[in-house]
């Protein structure tokens, strides 16, 4: 289940939106469907590069197997998506991809790599 967080300063009285445009883009990237990611924005004082001016760290966790093209599309692509939903200047988003074992993943009380 691949998990988008979205850290802000910037309030935004349409996450859901975000969050569903953020989750189409990296499901078309990786070629999975939307109903396996799950997403959530977190609002929060932030310093970034110095200032407190506004912006956006997007951390995308997922099972271990993504190709570099693929991490390269959903920079881009998250990136650019969220400076526009937000209104940030794409210089103030960062996005980081964490590969994420199977066997560090777990679901329904077990874990991933043991189905």
């Amino acid at each position: 289940m691949p998990f988008i967080q979205v850290h802000t300063n910037k309030t935004t009285a349409h996450a859901v939106t975000v969050l569903r445009e953020l989750i189409t883009l990296s499901a078309t990237a990786l070629g999975k469907p939307t109903s396996v990611f799950a997403g959530t924005i977190t609002d929060q004082p932030m310093v970034f590069r110095g200032t407190d001016g506004p912006c956006a760290v997007v951390e995308f966790k997922t099972l271990a197997g993504v190709s570099p093209d693929q991490n390269r599309e959903l920079v881009g692509q998250l990136s650019s998506a969220t400076a526009a939903q937000l209104g940030l200047e794409l210089a103030r988003v960062w996005v980081v991809i964490i590969d994420v074992e199977k066997d560090h993943w777990g679901s329904g009380g077990g874990l991933v790599s043991d189905r």
